[in-house]
């Protein structure tokens, strides 16, 4: 059912969770990814921290990076800005679910609930 049509839809979704939020985005690889697909966040300019701020950050950053399940990377950049201050994790340890369509596939439509067999959510969590 489309969620507009399911007044605990919310809670369904939410409901016993730790997700906070959903996003449904829908693109296409240019090819066929090997190795880990990453999710990362990037800041367009050099990040002006203060010593204290800077060494807080770190501390809070290197918590965060023994917590997460996989790899995460972090960078406040560099002064010729030749690295951009970014955070990155392996799109598994993000994404709730992912939906693969074939080519010539119709993809689901967003904003409604995306299907995910049980194999397919059992494989990206072993990954």
């Amino acid at each position: 059912p489309h969620p507009s049509d399911d007044p605990f839809y919310n809670e369904k979704v939410f409901s016993k969770k730790r997700r906070r939020f959903e996003i449904q985005i829908q693109g296409r690889f240019k090819y066929v990814p090997s190795g880990t697909v990453w999710c990362g966040f990037e800041v367009t300019e050099e990040m002006k921290l203060g010593l204290v701020s800077k060494g807080l950050c770190n501390l809070l950053l290197r918590l965060v990076s023994k917590t997460v399940p996989g790899d995460m990377h972090f960078s406040f950049g560099d002064t010729k800005n030749e690295e951009l201050p970014h955070i990155s994790f392996p799109a598994w340890t993000l994404f709730d679910k992912v939906v693969v369509t074939k080519p010539g596939e119709e993809p689901p439509p967003l904003g409604e609930v995306l299907p995910e067999s049980a194999k397919a959510s059992s494989a990206r969590k072993r990954s």
